[in-house]
């Protein structure tokens, strides 16, 4: 991976992508069910995916984020620091 990627947990990935398109004045480069990325400047990327989305793809291994408080509503990945 060579850029830095943050992924909210959103409960309305419709609602979650027009706002984000109002804040940032830009079109995202990915908009597909499950998944919606806008670029960032500096080779950083939002993400948006629905809660049930992320639910689907870990399962158990992580309380339904939709239905617990304090739990994990985002994915952070940062590249390899290659210096």
């Amino acid at each position: 991976m060579s850029r830095t990627v943050l992924v909210l947990y959103v409960a309305d990935q419709r609602r979650s992508a027009e706002f984000y398109r109002r804040v940032l004045e830009r079109e995202p480069g990915l908009d597909v069910p499950g998944m919606t990325e806008f670029p960032l400047p500096g080779g950083c990327t939002l993400g948006l995916m629905p809660e049930t989305g992320i639910r689907r793809l870990l399962g158990d291994a992580l309380p339904d984020p939709a239905r617990a408080n304090g739990v994990s509503r985002a994915e952070l990945y940062l590249p390899q620091n290659r210096y």
